[in-house]
């Protein structure tokens, strides 16, 4: 980003509901999971698959009022890191405009986003199991 980028302060803050489906997709980038800096074991047997993710975009308030912001959805995937009961989820969205808020600004495109997931089964009698799956609520914050 140039020097002037985010120079102010401000942020561009930017609500997203996406629905992560089971919705298999062909992913062009099939390899996106792995990226420089997170190096996943190899577990025989415990692939990750490629699936849809729904987005159709958010919306900020700015100078001149609501700003809406569309997304054309993404892909997502997880796969095992070799800890109990944790996932490296990462997924993209594809944004078909650019955004600006002051001096923050965002290109049309594709952000990329990682994160941990943990998910535990615990049994509490034979016939009862409870499962905790971690939530996600995404906020695309931009600032310098």
């Amino acid at each position: 980003m140039p020097d002037d980028w985010a120079a102010s302060g401000a942020r561009m803050s930017l609500p997203l509901d996406v629905t992560f489906s089971d919705e298999l997709v062909e992913c062009a980038e099939p390899n996106f999971l792995q990226n420089r800096d997170v190096k996943l074991p190899s577990l025989s047997g415990e692939g990750s698959s490629t699936s849809r993710l729904h987005c159709s975009g958010g919306s900020f308030v700015g100078a001149q009022g609501e700003v809406v912001v569309k997304a054309d959805g993404g892909a997502w995937s997880a796969q095992p890191t070799g800890q109990c009961g944790e996932h490296l989820l990462r997924f993209y969205l594809d944004f078909p405009e650019g955004a600006a808020r002051n001096d923050v600004s965002s290109p049309a495109g594709r952000p990329y986003f990682t994160t941990l997931t943990l998910t535990l089964n615990l049994t509490l009698t034979p016939t009862l199991t409870l499962t905790l799956t971690l939530t996600i609520t995404i906020t695309l914050t931009l600032t310098r």
